[in-house]
């Protein structure tokens, strides 16, 4: 049904009584300011980012403990990498959070590359433990790629395409 402005089924928006036309509750003004801090989805991503932060923190220091136990060389090269590695995604993921907190327009992009560096630190992790530490390819190791692969799946086009996103990250 097509609602002319004349047909008297005007309503007022909840927050400032300007009128608008049904069904909506807000005026354009209102629905906006709405979506302008950190709320909805938004709360789930906080949440990813500090249990990242702990999570790469412990999986630092463990790769750190377990290069220090190794006697054999190449094996404590290869962890040794993957602790700088890990350091180097912790640094990114409290730059991260950092921008997320603050609102800054980089975060969505910086959010993203983090997503992505996840995924391939995951993936050159796996490999170079089967290849040269004679680990075997489990199920725990496939969910992992799995999860890293639904993330970027879901969170890159909402980030990029995100009403709440575009409004909240302006700073």
């Amino acid at each position: 049904m097509d609602v002319n402005e004349d047909e008297g089924l005007r309503t007022t928006c909840k927050t400032c009584g300007v009128a608008v036309l049904p069904p909506d509750d807000y005026c354009k003004r209102c629905a906006d300011k709405k979506l302008t801090g950190i709320g909805g989805w938004l709360y789930i991503t906080a949440l990813f980012l500090i249990l990242c932060i702990l999570s790469m923190a412990l999986t630092t220091i463990s790769s750190v403990l377990n290069g220090l136990l190794f006697d054999q060389k190449p094996y404590r090269t290869i962890v040794f990498m993957e602790a700088v590695a890990g350091m180097v995604l912790l640094l990114i993921t409290i730059y991260t959070t950092f921008l997320f907190f603050r609102k800054k327009r980089r975060f969505p992009n910086w959010f993203i590359f983090l997503l992505w560096g996840i995924a391939i630190f995951s993936i050159t992790d796996i490999w170079v433990a089967v290849r040269y530490l004679d680990f075997t390819y489990d199920a725990s190791a496939a969910w992992k790629l799995v999860k890293n692969a639904l993330y970027l799946a879901i969170w890159s086009p909402y980030f990029r395409v995100s009403k709440r996103v575009k409004l909240t990250f302006v700073n």
